[in-house]
């Protein structure tokens, strides 16, 4: 099965984490944190005024999150590559940056399980 998973195309692979980090993204904001959390959360701190101006100010801008949200992604996976790559080099292993990259990547579905057990944790709660 291992295998199995090494052989995916990285590009869909990539496509597949950030379809699911969007919609995770989208549950978390619109289904998870509602008027009401923020109410009871601020509502000690701040008038009514400002949490709405604050509602109404993240939800025009939602929008920049899902589209930085794809180069965030392939820094972070970028970055483990370019460490994994260091670690060959001193290791003397020679591989590609392209074959590091689809093992970060794999790695990648790790935290995809984690935000898994997170998102129905909180949504059950």
């Amino acid at each position: 099965m291992i295998k199995n998973i090494f052989q995916i195309n990285p590009l869909l692979l990539f496509i597949f984490l950030v379809l699911f980090y969007s919609f995770t993204t989208f549950i978390m904001s619109d289904i998870l944190i509602t008027k009401q959390l923020y109410y009871q959360s601020f509502g000690d701190q701040l008038a009514l005024e400002q949490i709405d101006a604050y509602m109404e100010s993240s939800k025009k801008w939602a929008w920049v999150g899902y589209v930085i949200l794809p180069f965030i992604l392939a820094i972070k996976v970028s970055f483990v590559a370019f460490c994994l790559n260091i670690g060959a080099i001193f290791a003397g292993l020679r591989t590609s940056f392209k074959e590091l990259f689809k093992v970060a990547l794999v790695a990648q579905l790790a935290f995809v399980f984690a935000t898994l057990v997170k998102t129905g944790w909180l949504l059950t709660i």
